[in-house]
């Protein structure tokens, strides 16, 4: 299976690829800065930066056929609601939740024409990805595709 994974740079995407790869699934590695990916080993690394549609085209183009996709490209912010400026909350959205959208939006319509039957999604920080999640969960009604997920390492 060719997975492409978004937001490999450290944490929870480096780990998706390493452990999908000895897997035996062929992995498309993806980050904003690739040269930050010289040293995983995978079948693919591509630039993607996933608040860009012209960049996610291009990865997806690249990437070729992709049967799994991992919607990991995220970030978080850390202090009082309060305090969180405006744009920065602006930000977030953008790429926690328009990211995953445009992904999702670039590779389904493949996915379908071969009636792929998987999609994984991240299931860490459940709350903190719930405009996601929710997203995702739309998909679940969708014939005859079908959001099942797969169950990966933490």
């Amino acid at each position: 299976m060719r997975v492409l994974i978004t937001g490999c740079s450290s944490g929870f995407g480096w780990g998706a690829a390493v452990e999908l790869t000895k897997r035996g699934h062929e992995v498309i590695a993806t980050a904003r800065r690739p040269e930050v990916l010289e040293e995983l080993d995978v079948a693919q690394k591509l630039a993607l930066d996933v608040d860009s549609d012209a960049s996610v085209q291009a990865a997806v183009t690249a990437a070729g056929q992709v049967d799994a996709l991992v919607n990991n490209a995220g970030f978080g912010v850390i202090g009082p609601v309060e305090r969180l400026p405006i744009e920065q909350g602006k930000q977030m959205f953008e790429t926690n939740f328009f990211g995953a959208l445009r992904m999702i939006q670039a590779v389904l319509p493949q996915m379908r024409e071969r009636w792929c039957q998987r999609a994984i999604r991240r299931i860490v920080d459940e709350d903190r990805y719930d405009a996601v999640h929710r997203l995702e969960k739309t998909l679940d009604n969708e014939p005859p595709f079908g959001n099942k997920p797969i169950s990966t390492p933490q």
